[in-house]
């Protein structure tokens, strides 16, 4: 989710009227309308390094993935109430992966899909009208049709914000958000923290623009799974988020970069040592693109 935007989110500033605002802003999320088109980029950087001793002898695995997907979404309609489109198409430009120094593109590269609302959930299409199915099918239902998945914008408070002034998150709701998937972790919830800071604002192109800081730790003390391990003190996951972007609600453009870093260290009964360490860089941006052109 940037990279490109680095350069060009440094030109929007020294281009934009600052707002030398001292008054407080309401953060508001933009409502997409029919015709709305957004050219969306997500990426994702991970390196993971893992680090066993079973009876003197070390194995040591470094992994690194990198996953791109680009695509501009079109809103083909839009309801009342609702908090995204009800039928937006996206044109998938790009959409792959590369591990291990291999790149593979994945199901929904180059694809057209019709995302559309049925009852309670999203139904998926091709431009040919197939349902789209298998793992690209997976990825979509994870993105739009997890009831519970929380976003970024539920962290964010609703009372109006003054640049510089910082707030705390739900720690409960953001543990229960990132525990939810077969029990992974145990988080120390009594350790957590979890905080935000409306840094600046700033106006551009006519409208309000702010940007956001957010810095999230997790102490660990235990791994699920079958048979739980109990980590070393130190263990802990940690997230820091920076966002840009408009905060009147008047358009949709806008980056957010997110770091989350993971140290966990073990050793069980058998004398079987771990050390896992991960670090991921994860970037999203949104840009407006100028309406389709009609006859």
């Amino acid at each position: 989710m940037i990279r490109l935007l680095y350069s060009l989110s440094a030109l929007a500033l020294l281009a934009a009227t600052a707002a030398a605002a001292d008054e407080a802003v309401e953060l508001k999320s933009y409502k997409p309308k029919v015709g709305d088109r957004v050219r969306v980029t997500d990426e994702d950087r991970t390196t993971t390094r893992t680090v066993f001793t079973v009876e003197d002898k070390k194995e040591d695995k470094v992994e690194k993935t990198t996953r791109v997907v680009v695509y501009v979404a079109e809103t083909l309609a839009v309801k009342e109430g609702e908090k995204k489109a009800v039928k937006v198409k996206r044109v998938y430009e790009k959409a792959e992966e590369v591990k291990g120094g291999t790149t593979t593109n994945l199901p929904l590269h180059g694809k057209t899909v019709t995302i559309e609302k049925k009852g309670e959930k999203y139904a998926f299409t091709y431009d040919d009208g197939k349902a789209v199915d298998g793992k690209a099918r997976e990825d979509l239902d994870k993105e739009l049709n997890k009831k519970d998945e929380d976003e970024i914008d539920d962290f964010i408070p609703k009372r109006p914000l003054k640049p510089g002034e910082t707030w705390k998150m739900d720690v409960d709701k953001l543990i229960k958000s990132f525990t939810k998937e077969k029990d992974v972790f145990t988080i120390d919830k009594k350790s957590a923290t979890a905080t935000g800071k409306l840094a600046e604002t700033y106006t551009f192109g006519g409208h309000k623009y702010g940007v956001y800081d957010m810095r999230l730790e997790f102490p660990l003390t235990e791994l699920g799974g079958a048979n739980p391990v109990a980590l070393k003190p130190g263990s802990k996951m940690a997230m820091h988020i920076v966002g840009d972007g408009n905060v009147d609600g008047a358009e949709p453009d806008g980056t957010m970069t997110m770091r989350l870093t993971m140290r966990v260290s073990f050793k069980v009964p058998n004398g079987v040592e771990g050390d896992i360490k991960a670090d991921g860089i994860m970037t999203r941006t949104a840009e407006r693109l100028p309406p389709r052109k009609t006859d």
